[in-house]
C-alpha cells in the first residue's frame, strides 16, 4: 500500500460538523491536489463541478446535524478525489444532499442531462459493494456489475430501499434511468441488505430485538467518525470505482 495515494487523510480534513468548513477544507484539498475544479452557487448552497462528460460520478459534501460526516459522505469525496488522480472523470460533489438532493436538483436545471450518473454513498467502511436501486435491466447496469466482477469484489444489489436516497435520486425523479448508487458494506451483513431491499418491513421489525448493525450504527450518528473506517476498505473503493469508470467508458 506505500505506493498508494492516501485517502484517510482526506477524509479527516473533510470530516466535521460545520458544513462551512467542510466546502473550504474540501477547496483547500482540490488545490493541494491541483485539481482543477468550478464551483456553481445557489441560493442555499454550492456545488462543485470536476471535469466534463456524459457519465457523472457524484458525492455531497453536506452532512446532517452534529454528525462528523466521515463516511456519510467525506469517503466518497476521498474515492473520486483518487480516481482524479487515475481518470480524467466528470465529477459532481453535490450540497445539500441532506435536505432531499437540493444540491443535485439545482445541477439538474443548470445542466444537460448526462448520459449515466453513478453516486458514491459511504465508501470506507466494509469489504462489499452494494449497486442499489436496480429496478430494471439496464445496459449500463451490465457494465457497471462487470467492472465489480472484474477486480472481483463481491457484491449485492437492491431494490429502491424505504426511507433512504441519495443524489441519484434527483435524477431518476427528472427521468434518467441509468442512475444509481454504489455503497462499500460488510459482507457480514449482506442478509439485512436482501431483506431491506425485499423484506423491507421484516427487516427493520428484525433490527429492533436484535439491535442496529454496526454499519447503521455509524449512518447518520456522531460515531460516523474516520476512527470507524480504513484505508484498506477506501481503497477497495477506489479500485471498483475506477473498474466501474473503465467499463462505463468502453467502447461495445
Amino acid at each position: 500500500m506505500s505506493s498508494e495515494m492516501k485517502l484517510m487523510p482526506i477524509v479527516k480534513q473533510i470530516e466535521g460538523t460545520d458544513n462551512k468548513k467542510r466546502l473550504e477544507e474540501l477547496k483547500k484539498l482540490l488545490k493541494m491536489h491541483k485539481i482543477a475544479y468550478n464551483v456553481e452557487k445557489y441560493s442555499s448552497g454550492e456545488n462543485i463541478i470536476i471535469g466534463k462528460g456524459k457519465i457523472l460520478l457524484v458525492a455531497h459534501h453536506d452532512t446532517v446535524p452534529r454528525s462528523p460526516g466521515a463516511n456519510d459522505d467525506a469517503s466518497a469525496i476521498a474515492v473520486l478525489i483518487g480516481l482524479t488522480k487515475a481518470r480524467k472523470a466528470a465529477i459532481a460533489i453535490f450540497d445539500e444532499e441532506e435536505l432531499y438532493c437540493i444540491g443535485s436538483k439545482e445541477y439538474i436545471k443548470r445542466h444537460n442531462m448526462p448520459k449515466a450518473v453513478v453516486a458514491l454513498e459511504m465508501m470506507g467502511m466494509g469489504d462489499m459493494m452494494a449497486i442499489w436501486p436496480v429496478d430494471e435491466e439496464r445496459k449500463l447496469l451490465n457494465k457497471i456489475r462487470a467492472g465489480l466482477n472484474k477486480i472481483k469484489i463481491p457484491f449485492e444489489e437492491a431494490q429502491k430501499v424505504p426511507s433512504f436516497w441519495a443524489d441519484f435520486t434527483a435524477f431518476r425523479e427528472a427521468g434518467l434511468k441509468d442512475a444509481w448508487c454504489l455503497t462499500l458494506v460488510p459482507s457480514s451483513e449482506k442478509e439485512l441488505i436482501r431483506n431491506l431491499a425485499t423484506r423491507p418491513l421484516m427487516a427493520v421489525f428484525g433490527m429492533l430485538f436484535s439491535g442496529l448493525p454496526k454499519f447503521f450504527k455509524h449512518y447518520h450518528s456522531t460515531l460516523d467518525t474516520s476512527k470507524a473506517l480504513s484505508e484498506e476498505a477506501l481503497q477497495l473503493s477506489l479500485k471498483a470505482v475506477i473498474s466501474v469508470y473503465d467499463e462505463l467508458h468502453r467502447k461495445p
